[in-house]
């Protein structure tokens, strides 16, 4: 039984967070979009903290949003992780635009620059200091979706 399985909670259900909710049906999951909380679904906003205690225990969590676009958000990423998060298996899905890229079409891969600049970056950087696992996807391409 993969760590997926096994009391999960997929916080943020983008394109990713739909892809393993297809695979894994009986998790619940958040969305900022929703308007109430249902059997599996829990409204949750990075930025309404009002919305975090929605968020229920559970052994793992896999966050697919970008965890900072701006300060506000830094701080409301370590917050939350701080208060729900600390000592459970996250896993922050990132993505390879934390990287520096110079021009267009330019490969990405483990021995390029970080963008230490970004916010996404930065977010995603104290929270593996707190103890998240980040694990970096490239673009992702799939039906009606080409990140470029």
């Amino acid at each position: 039984m993969s760590l997926l399985e096994k009391e999960c909670m997929i916080l943020g259900l983008g394109y990713v967070g739909r892809f393993y909710l297809e695979k894994y049906p009986n998790l619940k999951w958040t969305s900022r979009k929703l308007k109430t909380n249902s059997e599996k679904s829990l409204y949750f906003d990075l930025l309404n903290k009002q919305s975090w205690n929605a968020v229920e225990s559970a052994r793992s969590y896999l966050w697919t949003f970008p965890a900072a676009q701006s300060e506000e958000e830094l701080k409301n990423a370590v917050d939350f992780f701080n208060l729900y998060l600390k000592n459970k298996n996250t896993i922050i899905l990132s993505s390879t635009s934390v990287y520096k890229t110079t021009k267009e079409h330019e490969e990405v891969d483990e021995n390029s620059l970080l963008n230490l600049t970004e916010h996404r970056f930065k977010a995603e950087e104290e929270l593996r200091k707190q103890g998240a696992m980040i694990l970096h996807l490239s673009g992702i391409i799939g039906p009606d979706r080409y990140p470029k």
